[in-house]
């Protein structure tokens, strides 16, 4: 069985120049002089996509890249194939998972994937940003009942065995789930885990992935067969925060908030939707408590309004969560808190057939800012550019498939902010919904910046 490469040469130079650090220190030799930290390109990038047959999976880089490849990961092992750096490129590669390595010195490699119908077990549009190597990961409102069981997907991204352990939170407190700790996933592999097997007839639940070895990514793909039906890849929410921001509330009704408490004292949060008008408290929801290590499962009122928003939580002690959405019978989507960014950010356009060109969904962090939007075509060449503006205090909307917003077929649209924003893609299809929380493209980290005393 092949293997998928080796993710250690990433981080052997910051390891090489620890140690010798140190051993100065030790020797009693000068100290270096720290600067502040430097920005570095990151030279490559690893996705990965809990894919199956029907799954497209999107690959791109913003500037020209080195190499992307493709590896497959079936019960037969791992096959790889290369795709072009310089396209954007859609196709069904198959297996049960996918992971994808984009080379470039700060090239932006992205990846996405986008399925619907028979392809997604419960039926609906589903649609992933592929994500990383995670450290810690929540995903709020998974759940192990006959409605719909939730299923947990770790991918091991390098050569070496990764370990992670899950706990659980549902609406009676802490769940005493069954063999969740050390969970193996070996060199080059992906493991799925149905969450009925770690804790079963739990309605409602938020789950922490916690890496302890190992290059892990973590995601979780929900699905639903009764009232209402569908399936949706669950993005990662961030750790617990006292402010939450989720800008992917779609039209219509159906909506429900999930609110977890991880921590040891009781937790009230205020909820606040920014409509068309403004910012408002919904009638009902002026304050909700959460106990120590609980879930809430609080219905949004209709009285919310049917409109594009965002919904703000703010609480008093850090909890993490999300928004389900079941605006139709037929499928469902999650808004999650979203990350703040400037850009380069890419929004994926050209997904396949189960798509089209979504409506971006944005809001200020503090002051008002212009965002500049530019399609490109699937070779790289721009089609034009719009220009909108996002205020804290109102959700912006841009129709990406708008008439004559870009002058060609667009493959995607890399958007870019004057101040911090954040944002959401929301895609539709007749009565499917899916909904993808946006986030710069990985073109550099922050690393050390050591300067010898001598």
């Amino acid at each position: 069985m092949s293997r998928l490469r080796s993710t250690l040469p990433i981080v052997a130079v910051p390891l090489a120049l620890a140690v010798v650090v140190l051993a100065a220190v030790l020797a009693g030799g000068p100290r270096p002089s720290l600067s502040p930290p430097l920005e570095v390109p990151i030279t490559e990038v690893l996705h990965a996509c809990p894919t199956t047959g029907g799954w497209n999976v999107a690959t791109g880089q913003l500037g020209p890249g080195d190499e992307t490849t493709v590896s497959v990961i079936s019960d037969d092992g791992v096959t790889e194939a290369p795709r072009d750096p310089a396209l954007w490129e859609v196709g069904a590669p198959g297996g049960d998972a996918v992971v994808v390595r984009q080379d470039g010195d700060g090239s932006g490699g992205v990846a996405f994937a986008a399925a619907s119908g028979d392809a997604v077990e419960g039926g609906g549009l589903a649609v992933d940003t592929c994500g990383g190597i995670v450290d810690e990961a929540w995903f709020v409102g998974a759940g192990a009942v006959t409605r719909g069981v939730s299923t947990l997907v770790l991918t091991n991204l390098s050569d070496v065995p990764a370990v992670a352990d899950v706990e659980l939170f549902g609406v009676g407190g802490v769940v005493d789930a069954v063999d969740s700790t050390g969970l193996l996933v070996e060199p080059g592999s992906m493991r799925r885990i149905r969450l009925d097997e770690l804790a079963a007839g739990e309605a409602e639940l938020a789950v922490r992935v916690v890496r302890q070895r190992g290059a892990l990514a973590a995601t979780v793909i929900d699905t639903s067969t009764t009232g209402p039906a569908g399936s949706e890849v669950m993005a990662p929410v961030p750790g617990p925060a006292r402010a939450i921001t989720m800008t992917g509330v779609v039209p219509g009704g159906g909506r429900t908030l999930l609110v977890a408490n991880p921590g040891e004292s009781s937790a009230r949060a205020e909820i606040e939707i920014v409509g068309p008008d403004g910012p408002f408290v919904p009638e009902g929801l002026a304050e909700i408590s959460v106990e120590p290590g609980a879930l809430v499962v609080v219905p949004v009122p209709d009285t919310a309004g049917a409109d594009a928003s965002v919904l703000r939580v703010r609480s008093d002690e850090p909890v993490v969560a999300s928004l389900r959405m079941s605006p139709t019978a037929v499928d469902l989507a999650y808004a999650t808190a979203d990350p703040t960014w400037t850009g380069p950010t890419v929004v994926p356009v050209a997904l396949g057939s189960s798509t089209v060109p979504p409506v971006v969904q944005l809001s200020a962090v503090a002051d008002t800012s212009l965002v500049t939007f530019e399609g490109f075509d699937a070779a790289g060449a721009s089609l034009g550019t719009t220009v909108a503006s996002a205020a804290a205090d109102a959700v912006a909307v841009v129709d990406l498939a708008a008439p004559g917003l870009f002058t060609g077929e667009v493959a995607y649209v890399v958007a870019t902010a004057e101040r911090p924003v954040r944002g959401s893609a929301v895609y539709r299809s007749g009565d499917l919904v899916a909904v993808v929380p946006l986030d710069a493209a990985p073109t550099t980290a922050i690393g050390p910046r050591v300067r010898p005393a001598f």
